[in-house]
């Protein structure tokens, strides 16, 4: 039995009167415990389910690099108590079952003498997955519920921890008053193991062993929409992830919020801003579109375009199943907000950003999505420096930019437009306040009131972020300018207002007012300007200083693919490497993604040179894989250190080319540095 027929089979239990009264149940509750799924199995949920016995037997097994579907549900105890009444409770002639399932159970005791209304319902529900660094994980949902995993390259047994703690309340209605009480299930744990075949046909571990697969790559007729899913989200997964928090309190606020934050003021960030990493999706997309035939395949099945929410105010990429509706079929590939490749749901992502949302006003004209007769060439992609800048421009401007046909008209275009398009100011608040900006011609962005958002400032960047009791922060990102700043109590209590100004001759370049007290109603005032960088925060009962924040940059662990090198096919004469990057600091131990020939076998190894004179110091040898039917590989290579008594500045030159039986290809070299 399927998990949604489980679902509507049951929307938990009512109880009867002798309930009520702590009557004894037909059966005794079973122990809480956590159930698993894989892909679509049945997830077993029943009456009679019984926590499994510790086996080292896969779950599943799954090709190299394929990515699957997991969900893990907390089972027994109460809920199987709301689920089956029939088998947990007494139920009497006079209880009447309204509602019973998962989350929630109602059910009235009506009789002459009594009348009353009980109703248990979920009031949280999270998960933790621990993978031990192996392969890469994405929620699918928030409560992490559901998660996708791309299995690693290198075929074993993989252990896949997940722990979750479930917490219900009952409220009960009588005639002589009500009654409220909570239960929980505690922390709960379970480890499974999921197989990586090493070459073999992926299978669930329960069915008969497949003859393997032709060792040639997926052909056009062969590739079926599960696959091409596949094939699209492995391809997502491995873009790597972006700046993560620093030293500044993170409270409830994502990484991206803190990316838009550190952007003011720090080059380099534009690539981590929503817009940056849906010009990174994009180019991936635009890439598989033009690379092997495996890969053109996939969109017989997919279609795919750039989408934003608040008005412009949030940019992603949509891909949904050819000749459907996107907003009714779509998946969202959306990195930005925790810096890390996550899938949405339309209906998750609109939750999540919950007002505004329609195709991308950027790519106008680009996509089929936003009304486009075909995709674009390939050499027609937007760099992620480039778009913040065309977020702030007219459409008109926008137009013109898009109907330049190459890089450097591009780019003189771009360099022609006034330097402040392409700065920027912040400001972000936290609950238990509104905000709303003003900009010098009068324009709004934020809350008019308790009910009314308003986006009226053009090319800002905003995120209302829910922050986990029914209120909401916000973060706006603005072009470079002079605002006016209020921020109105929404309820008793206290918040945090942040602002982050670029090139500040007086004041902090990022700054915070904390644990300012506030009462509903209450406004306090902001002057939001490079010009008046020590403004304080005024209102009715004095102003506030803001204090200065340390503004120590995080680093990440690797970087997304950049547009020139994910444009290149398979089919080119050397490999491509797409992390590192060029320039980039290492560790001792180095992970090498790239592509090159399916089939071939990758050779990667590291020189160590000295910086003053090139002269080669150590040549180290590297490893060698196969590479992956889809064109992609994974390796580690080794940056060592000199011996004690060696002390000038060194750097590596990562090197990597594909041997097969019949071909050497050409060397592709990268540049790095020690940490």
């Amino acid at each position: 039995m399927q998990l949604q027929r489980l679902c509507t089979l049951c929307s938990v239990a009512a109880v009867t009167l002798l309930i009520c009264a702590h009557a004894p149940a037909v059966e005794p509750l079973p122990d809480y415990w956590i159930a698993i799924s894989v892909g679509d199995a049945e997830l077993d949920a029943g009456p009679q389910a019984q926590p499994p016995t510790p086996s080292e037997a896969p779950i599943a097994t799954v090709r190299p690099g394929e990515t699957i579907e997991l969900r893990a549900k907390i089972v027994g105890g109460r809920r199987a108590y709301m689920m089956w009444p029939e088998t947990y409770a007494n139920i009497g002639d006079n209880t009447t079952i309204e509602v019973r399932g998962f989350d929630r159970l109602v059910y009235s005791v009506q009789n002459e003498a009594f009348s009353g209304r009980s109703e248990w319902t979920v009031v949280e529900e999270l998960y933790q997955w621990d993978t031990a660094g192996a392969g890469a994980l994405s929620p699918i949902d928030q409560s992490h519920e559901r998660v996708a995993w791309t299995a690693p390259t290198q075929p074993g047994s993989y252990p896949l921890t997940v722990s979750g703690n479930l917490r219900l309340h009952l409220r009960r209605q009588a005639p002589g008053g009500a009654r409220e009480q909570e239960e929980e299930s505690g922390q709960l744990s379970r480890t499974v193991v999921v197989a990586v075949a090493g070459g073999q046909q992926a299978q669930d571990a329960s069915q008969p062993k497949q003859a393997p697969p032709q060792s040639h790559p997926v052909q056009q007729g062969q590739m079926t929409p599960e696959r091409a899913m596949s094939h699209i989200l492995n391809r997502f997964n491995a873009l790597g992830t972006g700046p993560v928090a620093g030293s500044a309190p993170t409270h409830v606020a994502s990484a991206g919020f803190w990316n838009n934050l550190y952007s003011v003021f720090v080059d380099g960030y534009d690539a981590y801003a929503c817009g940056g990493w849906q010009g990174t999706v994009l180019d991936m997309l635009d890439a598989m579109r033009h690379g092997s035939e495996a890969e053109r395949a996939i969109f017989e099945h997919y279609d795919y375009g750039p989408i934003q929410a608040y008005y412009g105010g949030h940019q992603a990429v949509v891909i949904y199943p050819k000749g459907t509706n996107w907003r009714e079929t779509g998946t969202v590939l959306d990195p930005w907000p925790n810096q890390r490749p996550e899938t949405f749901t339309m209906a998750q992502w609109e939750e999540r950003f919950w007002f505004g949302v329609g195709p991308s006003s950027v790519w106008e004209g680009q996509y089929p999505l936003t009304g486009g007769a075909s995709y674009p060439a390939a050499a027609l992609r937007i760099p992620a420096e480039h778009h913040a800048v065309l977020r702030r421009a007219t459409r008109e401007q926008r137009r013109q930019y898009l109907a330049l046909a190459n890089e450097a008209d591009r780019q003189a275009f771009i360099d022609g437009l006034p330097e402040s398009a392409g700065q920027s100011v912040a400001v972000a608040v936290q609950s238990p306040v509104r905000m709303i900006v003003i900009d010098s011609a009068g324009r709004k962005l934020g809350w008019q009131d308790e009910t009314s958002f308003l986006y009226e400032i053009p090319g800002a960047d905003v995120d209302v972020f829910p922050e986990g009791d029914g209120t909401f922060g916000m973060v706006a990102l603005l072009p470079k300018g002079d605002y006016h700043v209020t921020v109105t109590g929404s309820a008793p209590g206290t918040f945090t207002l942040l602002r982050a100004l670029p090139d500040t001759r007086q004041g902090a370049a990022l700054a915070r007012a904390e644990d300012v007290p506030v009462h509903a109603g209450q406004s306090h005032t902001l002057s939001l300007s490079p010009t008046t960088a020590d403004a304080p925060l005024v209102s009715m009962g004095g102003v506030t200083a803001l204090e200065p924040v340390s503004v120590d940059i995080p680093k990440w662990a690797s970087q997304p693919i950049s547009a020139p090198e994910a444009a290149q096919t398979y089919a080119a004469n050397a490999p491509t490497i797409i992390v590192p990057r060029e320039g980039d600091r290492v560790a001792g131990r180095v992970e090498v993604r790239g592509t090159g020939r399916p089939g071939a076998l990758i050779v990667v190894s590291t020189e160590v040179r000295a910086e003053d004179d090139d002269e080669l110091l150590r040549d180290v040898p590297g490893s060698r894989h196969r590479i992956e039917p889809d064109g992609t590989f994974r390796v580690w290579v080794a940056a060592p250190v000199l011996p004690p008594n060696l002390t000038e500045p060194l750097y590596y030159v990562l090197k990597a080319h594909w041997v097969t039986p019949d071909e050497t290809s050409d060397t592709t070299t990268v540049r790095l540095y020690r940490e």
